[in-house]
């Protein structure tokens, strides 16, 4: 994939809708499931995503945190976004103090 991606920025291969992941507008968002997922997928990819843009998707994760009116799974989705998201940063910023806590000591 990642192959394919740089070969599109390129230009060397078309950018084509036929394909293409298709996402409903409507699931994006502070009220979306598949917002959640989408954080924890450009966490695992390591996506480059600007400062502005992780802001905004924090704000919006903890606003369905804290949402009484939001479903329990989607709540629960939402943290974990936000878990995983704390503890990549933690090891980027601090990648020795990360090594010696995944090795127990």
């Amino acid at each position: 994939m990642k192959a394919r991606e740089d070969a599109q920025l390129e230009g060397i291969i078309p950018t084509v809708p036929e394909g293409a992941e298709r996402v409903d507008p409507a699931t994006q968002g502070s009220g979306g499931g598949a917002f959640p997922a989408l954080v924890l997928r450009a966490l695992r990819e390591g996506w480059n995503v600007p400062d502005d843009a992780k802001a905004r998707a924090i704000d919006e994760l903890s606003e369905v945190v804290h949402d009484p009116d939001m479903p329990a799974w989607k709540k629960i989705a939402a943290f974990t976004a936000l878990r995983v998201a704390d503890q990549t940063q933690y090891e980027r910023d601090h990648p020795e103090q990360a090594r010696k806590g995944r090795r127990g000591r």
